[in-house]
């Protein structure tokens, strides 16, 4: 995770920076900084600043909103497709989320967030969730999942692949829904815009199911298992 930039540390509040010593309400990681506050209860936001830095951990937050946060999975995805499948070098079915919304979230809102990766960016995975004015960057199925996901004046970010691409092969997708058979809809994109990096040579693709273990081609989406819903 890239942090952002404080020139002043507040006197009153946590904060985050790579090496603290003894200084006062300082984490050295965000994990911690997070679990001080997680017993207040308010309907106001909470922030605190993190100084500028890198820091690599899986972070849950136990919050229904999240405003300006960057997350990023590094692993190196792209040097790991590009190996032949019998490589014993190459990491079987890799898979690179940034953010998972867990099995019990519901009514989450994140506001002005870029997430970052390659496959499987963002996973869907509780139920209703709202994405704002935010980036979500891959290149294999990267928003997928059984949740009920809108997302708003976006960017859709398609990135480069390992593999090299054959002409007239769909080569990966960017969104795979696996809606509930109770819900009517899935992964829902509104006013939102789909782009490419600068290394990426396509877009990913947008048409496909994939049922009984065979895939078939749809105009607009990917859905997974028996039944699936996206909207653009």
């Amino acid at each position: 995770m890239m942090s952002c930039t404080v020139n002043n540390k507040p006197s009153n509040t946590n904060y985050v920076q790579q090496s603290c010593g003894n200084e006062h309400r300082c984490f050295e990681r965000i994990q911690p900084a997070l679990d001080a506050i997680a017993t207040t209860h308010s309907n106001t936001w909470i922030t605190f600043p993190i100084v500028e830095g890198d820091f690599y951990e899986k972070i849950n937050l136990h919050t229904d909103r999240v405003e300006g946060l960057t997350v990023e999975n590094t692993f190196d995805c792209l040097s790991n497709d590009a190996l032949v499948d019998d490589d014993p070098e190459k990491i079987k079915a890799s898979q690179g989320v940034a953010l998972l919304l867990d099995i019990d979230s519901d009514r989450v809102k994140l506001n002005d967030v870029a997430l970052h990766g390659n496959q499987d960016t963002l996973f869907a995975n509780g139920s209703r969730a709202y994405i704002r004015n935010s980036t979500i960057s891959g290149n294999y199925d990267f928003t997928f999942g059984n949740g009920q996901l809108l997302i708003e004046d976006s960017t859709i970010v398609s990135r480069k692949c390992g593999q090299p691409m054959k002409a007239g092969v769909i080569h990966s997708y960017f969104a795979v829904p696996s809606t509930q058979l109770k819900h009517d809809f899935g992964i829902v994109f509104i006013r939102s815009r789909l782009t490419r990096s600068k290394r990426a040579k396509s877009f990913s693709h947008i048409g496909a199911s994939l049922a009984s273990n065979k895939l078939y081609r749809w105009p607009i989406c990917r859905p997974q298992c028996c039944r699936a819903s996206t909207v653009y």
